[in-house]
């Protein structure tokens, strides 16, 4: 089998894992509508979401003790340097004392198309798709 100007041993295995891993920088804007005014507020989350890409990086794993390879395997990963995304979720506010309110949401963060493609021997492998589920907590205080 030949992956771009190089041909591959025959006795490859038939999985060849990896990890890709994105870095990005991202800047959500939600609109956040209240549901009730007092006591435990329910809340949804609406908005744009662009992301700067920081860098990426893939890492293989695969079990060379029964072959050699005429070249070491480099996946290559192509970020989009930028990405928009859109953000809908929900979630809940639980106001306690002194102006600080516990909250948690969730959101589904929707990236049309590709964030990021793969190469090996120059030829293009596949894309990565990025839609996410998040689920976040944390501690709001007044001012």
């Amino acid at each position: 089998e030949r992956i771009g100007n190089t041909t591959l041993p025959t006795t490859l295995p038939d999985k060849i894992s990896y990890t890709h891993t994105l870095y990005s920088l991202r800047c959500p804007v939600l609109a956040k509508i209240a549901l009730r005014e007092s006591g435990i507020r329910p809340y949804l989350l609406v908005g744009p979401d662009l992301g700067f890409s920081l860098g990426a990086k893939v890492s293989t794993n695969i079990d060379t003790t029964s072959f050699t390879l005429p070249k070491s395997i480099d996946i290559t990963p192509t970020a989009q340097s930028t990405v928009f995304s859109v953000i809908a979720g929900a979630g809940i506010e639980f106001q306690l004392p002194m102006s600080i309110n516990l909250v948690m949401d969730a959101r589904y963060v929707f990236t049309p198309g590709e964030v990021s493609s793969l190469s090996m021997f120059g030829t293009t492998l596949g894309g990565i798709d990025s839609d996410n589920i998040l689920i976040l907590a944390g501690v709001t205080v007044g001012l």
